[in-house]
């Protein structure tokens, strides 16, 4: 104990304590000139002289430390994914009922998961994966297609999520797809049992959205996304950006019914507050949110909107 006291380790500690301490005063604006690396150093150590070269490892000790925090809170804050990593964990103690204990505490987790979304599938297809491996390679216990199935349901919806991002941004990142690969994923989504999926039905709108703009596909998927339980609120935050640029595409076309409806998809996302999965609401959105209450005429709408959420800017 005396040596630890006595440890670099513990000044370390210490000093990192004292750097939280002092930065933290000045947030969440942090402003410069109070908090020079020169006047940093003078409080954390203030019998010597200014050393860049300590101060920028003493900065790189404490930027770990809070990157190490950040995933440990993520980790925490998901049951099912804790429960993944115990059943990794357990498979390298030599102890199979303890293993066999892990996998089922996970497959309870995955029954709870709220959303059925890829990493549901992903999780189910380790878990089927992990109890296979305590069956006999002879027994017809084995999960084997079950196995297959949850692991090609993740990469179809993964694989649509990509596709329909990519295509909905191709002309502003002039994006080279690999269209060929693309209509393999349509043909996977297309195949029973896949296609009677949620979790592959509405990746499958947005990709036929994005790449064909395909109108039946953009009704089909407003009202899947009124009473889905696959997409998580920060997924479908993102597909409904994508939605609003589709309305876009079409008003430029002249088609100005999507004046309207693009409104409404804002209302959407106020409505089930999807801009909290972000923190703050983004001033672009913020802005044209008003625009768009402009284009509608509802200004008293616009004018609400302001009020209410101009806090909720960063």
């Amino acid at each position: 104990t005396k040596s630890f006291e006595t440890s670099s380790i513990k000044n370390k500690l210490n000093n990192i304590i004292k750097l939280y301490n002092e930065i933290k005063k000045y947030y969440p604006h942090f402003n410069r000139d109070r908090l020079s690396k020169e006047k940093l150093f003078s409080i954390i150590y203030p019998d010597e002289k200014y050393n860049d070269s300590r101060m920028r490892a003493l900065f790189s000790h404490t930027l770990a430390l809070a990157e190490n925090y950040l995933s440990l809170n993520e980790t925490f804050s998901n049951n099912l994914a804790m429960r993944l990593n115990l059943i990794d964990a357990a498979k390298k103690k030599d102890d199979v009922s303890f293993y066999i204990s892990a996998i089922k505490r996970g497959n309870d987790s995955l029954k709870l998961h709220e959303h059925r979304d890829g990493e549901y599938y992903n999780s189910l297809f380790r878990i089927i994966q992990e109890e296979n491996n305590t069956i006999s390679q002879f027994s017809n216990a084995r999960k084997i297609q079950q196995e297959a199935d949850a692991l090609t349901v993740y990469y179809i919806t993964n694989a649509l999520r990509t596709f329909a991002t990519g295509f909905n941004r191709q002309s502003s990142l002039a994006a080279e797809l690999n269209t060929e690969l693309a209509k393999k994923v349509e043909e996977l989504a297309e195949m029973p049992p896949f296609k009677n999926v949620p979790a592959v039905q509405i990746h499958y709108a947005l990709y036929r959205i994005s790449r064909y703009h395909d109108e039946n596909y953009f009704n089909s998927f407003m009202e899947m996304a009124g009473k889905q339980n696959v997409l998580k609120p920060s997924e479908l935050y993102e597909a409904f950006h994508l939605l609003v640029n589709y309305c876009v595409l079409k008003i430029l076309k002249g088609e100005k019914k999507y004046v309207k409806t693009k409104l409404e998809l804002y209302k959407f996302i106020l409505e089930r507050k999807l801009w909290e999965s972000e923190g703050n609401l983004n001033y672009v959105i913020f802005n044209n949110i008003v625009s768009s209450a402009l284009e509608n005429n509802q200004p008293d709408f616009a004018e609400s909107f302001i009020n209410s959420y101009s806090c909720q800017l960063n």
